[in-house]
């Protein structure tokens, strides 16, 4: 099979699916694996997969199909092979959707329920639920290995990927809901105001307006609002179809996972709960707890009820606007804006049919301007010795920046970075531990720090204890305490691989944002060097 420069999905291991013809085994096949009606070579990141098998299958039963955040082996198969697995995985499961064609018995659809993020294995597996009309289960090949129960996947980097977009409501819909809103994992364009539309399994279509929620100079945005023309009908399951949308290099935005069931309106109070305790670093406004940044803002609250929240800051740089997923208690940032500089913040709380039913409003004035210093790569679990674990930092200024008085900090520990330690002008610094051994372990396959990089040298270990093996979030502070730089090491596909770091692969997803981060591509580190992420 040829490979296309821009796959996005792809098998891992050669052999591990013989797609060529329907077989005439006792026991049922798998014959296609197509995602998003494309070969597996030139679909998106976030998938539909459309599996065929060579006869009729008895409809689905939960578990029967699976897809983990892991790579193919045969103890991954086997824990799967019954559809109940072992609690340490149940952590790396993907929730999926299956539904069998019913035109066609013997082709199932699967739909992952959340985005999946760029640079991950993945594994598809078949348990023994799934069975023909006749009862007969897929089984190996025979010989130990996998074949038609485990098939490899791969998910490639976020620069290749297109915006992925989920909606804020999910699962269920008000019927007459009069607004919706999608959210995209990078600035897109909207190329077309009917470019959204909502797609019925009953065959019915509600067209849209869809508009950008933001006003930003170059036109573009991460927030859709989305007018339905019409009422939805209650009991039908409505998917959506992005077909006018792009990134600001002309990528096409990805298909949207997510179904909505249709449901009878039912009206509920909802308002902002009063009250809420504040964490350190932030300020109890309006009601709200909130984090102001110099170029970013987050605001905290809670609602009596289910509810969407969205938080829109006017400033000079015009207008920005979050939306957060349907809940009860809320989390909402806000990038682009201008530091040291009057803003304006709403927050309001609008219930699943989209009415607006509460609002909370204030106003303040952001820090000034912090260095724009950034984590770009972390190793937090070397070949040889934990000595070996390095953070390394890129200045995105033209001037270097002192680092004095800022600190590395996780899970409540910290350590200081030294005196006179500085990044230079568009450079990059390899912040190490006392026992760092430049030089690398070459018997372990721990490479050494690129010649004329910047190190900086913390007392003791990183972080004060030292960078955990089952991953941990990291902020790189400032001499007043801000945080300037995050990194989201907790997220499950990030979590920490010996002797393979993580590097920042896509600056247009926020940091926080695990699909902006990839395991370093030839499986090594590289500190003080380039990145290698494709």
């Amino acid at each position: 099979m040829n490979r296309h420069p821009a796959l996005l999905l792809a098998p891992a291991l050669a052999g591990c699916l013989d797609l060529e013809a329907p077989t005439t085994a006792d026991s049922p096949q798998l014959t296609a694996l197509q995602a998003n009606a494309a070969s597996l070579d030139a679909v998106p990141r976030v998938p539909e997969l459309r599996v065929s098998f060579d006869r009729a299958m008895a409809p689905p039963e939960p578990s029967s199909v699976m897809l983990f955040r892991e790579a193919l082996t045969p103890a991954l198969v086997t824990d799967a092979r019954d559809g109940v697995v072992s609690i340490g995985r149940l952590a790396n499961r993907v929730p999926l959707r299956v539904q069998r064609d019913a035109a066609d018995p013997a082709r199932w659809t699967l739909r992952a329920a959340e985005v999946l993020p760029p640079s991950i294995p993945l594994t598809l597996v078949f348990s023994e639920r799934a069975r023909s009309v006749e009862g007969r289960a897929l089984t190996d090949d025979g010989d130990g290995g996998v074949r038609s129960t485990g098939v490899a996947l791969q998910v490639i980097d976020a620069p290749r990927a297109g915006p992925v977009l989920s909606p804020a409501v999910l699962d269920t819909v008000d019927a007459d809901a009069a607004v919706l809103w999608l959210r995209a994992d990078r600035p897109v364009r909207v190329l077309s105001p009917d470019g959204v539309g909502l797609a019925g399994d009953d065959g019915s279509i509600v067209a849209t307006r869809v508009e950008a929620d933001e006003r930003t100079p170059d036109g573009v945005t991460r927030v859709l609002r989305v007018t339905p023309t019409r009422a939805m009908r209650p009991g039908v399951t409505y998917g959506w179809r992005v077909e006018a949308l792009s990134s600001r290099g002309a990528i096409a935005a990805e298909a949207i996972p997510w179904r909505m069931l249709a449901t009878t309106p039912m009206v509920e109070p909802v308002r902002f709960v009063d009250g809420v305790v504040c964490a350190a670093g932030e300020a109890l406004m309006g009601g709200a707890c909130v984090e102001p940044g110099d170029r970013a803002m987050v605001v905290r609250a809670a609602t009596t009820t289910l509810a969407v929240t969205r938080l829109a800051v006017t400033s000079s740089a015009g207008r920005a606007v979050s939306v957060g997923a349907r809940g009860t208690t809320h989390r909402l940032r806000v990038t682009g804006l201008p530091p040291a500089s009057e803003v304006q913040w709403r927050l309001e709380a609008w219930d699943p049919g989209g009415r607006l039913r509460d609002v909370r409003e204030g106003a303040l004035r952001t820090p000034d301007a912090a260095p724009r210093v950034r984590i770009v790569e972390v190793l937090a679990r070397p070949h040889s010795t934990s000595a070996q674990e390095f953070v390394e930092v890129q200045n995105e200024e033209d001037a270097a920046v002192s680092l004095e008085g800022w600190a590395l900090e996780s899970g409540g520990a910290r350590s200081a970075l030294p005196a006179g330690a500085s990044v230079p002008g568009r450079g990059r610094a390899v912040i190490v531990g006392a026992s760092f051994d430049p030089r690398g372990v070459a018997r372990a396959n721990d490479p050494a720090v690129q010649a004329g990089a910047r190190m900086v040298v913390v007392r003791a270990s990183l972080a004060g204890r030292g960078l955990r093996d089952t991953g941990a979030e990291l902020s790189l502070t400032d001499a007043a305490g801000l945080v300037v730089s995050r990194y989201p090491g907790t997220a499950p596909e990030l979590l920490p691989q010996e002797g393979v770091s993580v590097v920042r692969a896509d600056p247009e997803l926020d940091e926080d944002d695990p699909a902006g981060w990839v395991r370093s591509r030839d499986g090594a580190s590289s500190p003080g060097g380039d990145n290698t992420t494709r």
